[in-house]
């Protein structure tokens, strides 16, 4: 079906309204995503400024280690912890490693920072 006519004898309310010029949306990315960028950014600065000042080792499940800790109710006792490491947690500065060791025959697991 077809319609022959002239288009000026259409009426107004066939034509859209004229519209305003709207500037185009500009699109934010969520601020919790944005904050997180932010602090991958840091954590690795940090990591970085770690390993100039000192050597981080390369620590993996199974590997035996001998460790110096210090006492924290005395200052001055150092003890050695040996024991199997049985997991590692990358987490940028705030890495740490599980090990597990014999205590008078208990098994015992210490969560270390490395």
């Amino acid at each position: 079906m077809t319609t022959v006519g002239n288009s000026a004898e259409a009426s107004p309310k066939d034509s859209p309204a004229p519209v305003a010029d709207v500037p185009p949306r500009i699109k934010f990315k969520r601020l919790d995503k944005t904050a997180r960028h932010i602090m991958q950014i840091l954590n690795k600065e940090a990591v970085e400024e770690v390993r100039e000042k000192r050597e981080i080792p390369d620590i993996k499940p199974g590997y035996t280690v001998r460790l110096k800790v210090e006492v924290p109710e005395n200052k001055r006792r150092v003890s050695t912890i040996i024991g199997t490491v049985i997991a590692r947690r990358n987490a940028g500065i705030h890495t740490t490693f599980r090990l597990r060791r014999m205590v008078a025959g208990v098994g015992v697991e210490s969560l270390l920072p490395l």
